[in-house]
């Protein structure tokens, strides 16, 4: 991928995508940290923010949790394009901000399926079973991984098993 130069020397292209991005993501990452603090007495809503403040508009998204969406959204956008491999690594990063999310450690562990990395996707989706607590359903969706991960293997007991404990799971 190329960047262009248009009329007057700016960048198109790839290289502003990605700058874009990479502030747009700065901002998202600082605005959790900084906070907005709120308007002085008076400000109406049209008023700039004090100098030194972040302006954020209402409703944005901010914090870890924000990241998180960014990065899986970016996984998405990755793995739909045939990039796995730098799928897995945007579901690493929002597992590194968000460890207790049952749905990353499954979605990690779906795409290890897809890359044929099949001992790696049964740990992950263990780890999801950790992580999925009460939660039935996302315990049975690990199950399924599971039985996933051994049937490719060639283990069909254990993938008979693990398919059993999803079913046993659902139908509770």
């Amino acid at each position: 991928m190329r960047s262009r130069r248009r009329a007057g020397g700016a960048l198109s292209g790839p290289a502003v995508r990605r700058g874009r991005f990479l502030a747009g993501s700065l901002a998202v990452l600082l605005g959790g940290c900084a906070g907005v603090p709120a308007p002085p007495p008076g400000a109406g809503p049209g008023a700039a923010p004090a100098r030194g403040e972040l302006a954020v508009p209402p409703g944005a998204a901010t914090g870890p949790r924000a990241a998180v969406v960014a990065l899986v959204d970016d996984a998405g956008r990755q793995e739909r394009g045939g990039h796995l491999g730098a799928a897995a690594a945007s579901l690493e990063r929002a597992l590194r901000i968000a460890p207790a999310d049952a749905s990353l450690w499954r979605r990690l562990a779906r795409l290890r399926l897809q890359q044929g990395r099949f001992g790696q996707a049964e740990q992950l989706a263990r780890r999801a079973l950790l992580a999925a607590g009460s939660d039935r359903a996302a315990a049975a969706a690990a199950w399924r991984i599971v039985a996933a991960a051994r049937s490719a293997r060639g283990d069909d007991s254990g993938a008979r098993r693990a398919q059993a404990r999803a079913a046993a799971l659902e139908a509770r």
